[in-house]
């Protein structure tokens, strides 16, 4: 069995900046306060509620660690109620690309977790990498849902869920070549969001699929 301390506190950072990169957002939307602690909760916790609920986890993470909650909250309150600098640096126009890196940073922690989390349940290696990358995208998922964009994992030409997958196996890796649960999860982390960032800052993405003719599909029957 893999320890889950580790893991546990990855796992607040990763609540953290998700939680921010969803304030960001509900902002740019113009919601209040209930608007953006809405967002920025399930930003944070979509993921790993919809992880825990697959693995059978019980409470929900954020049920077991309810400080979670109370700080996405006074995140909230300051983000909308603090000093206005605040909100004009997030909302700066060259300053779009920090919600975009938050979220990356949030997409490694979330995948190596979710990862250790499903190692520790007894997922096989392959399993626990697609519990990685659930654990780090359905939060983001829900959140572009509620915002009435179209969410990131889906935009063609990025890499978004391959950046989690990449960065699961590379934990999966570090811990079958025998390193310390540590190491492997700063390895599987730097590895997943640096992936991301490269694919946001050079564009880069999965293989474009060679345009052929296809069969149109023959209509479904009732």
């Amino acid at each position: 069995m893999i320890g889950v301390h580790p893991a546990s506190l990855i796992e607040g950072a990763g609540v953290v900046l998700a939680g921010l990169s969803g304030i960001i957002e509900a902002r740019r939307k113009r919601m209040d306060l209930v608007g953006v602690y809405a967002v920025a909760f399930i930003t944070a916790f979509g993921g790993g509620t919809l992880r825990d609920l697959l693995l059978d986890r019980r409470p929900f993470y954020w049920q077991g660690n309810p400080t979670y909650s109370l700080v996405i909250f006074a995140l909230s309150v300051v983000y909308l109620y603090g000093p206005s600098r605040i909100r004009r640096a997030a909302s700066h126009p060259r300053l779009e690309l920090p919600e975009q890196v938050l979220d990356a940073l949030s997409l490694g922690l979330f995948s190596v977790v979710s990862t250790f989390f499903a190692l520790d349940h007894g997922s096989t290696l392959f399993i626990a990498s697609i519990f990685g990358v659930i654990g780090s995208t359905f939060g983001g998922v829900i959140r572009d849902i509620v915002c009435n964009e179209v969410p990131l994992m889906f935009v063609p030409g990025g890499l978004y869920a391959s950046a989690a997958f990449l960065g699961s196996w590379a934990l999966i890796a570090g811990i079958e070549a025998g390193l310390t649960p540590t190491t492997a999860a700063l390895i599987g982390w730097v590895v997943g969001t640096g992936v991301r960032l490269a694919s946001i800052r050079y564009n880069l993405g999965l293989p474009q699929i060679r345009h052929t003719e296809e069969i149109p599909a023959a209509p479904r029957k009732l």
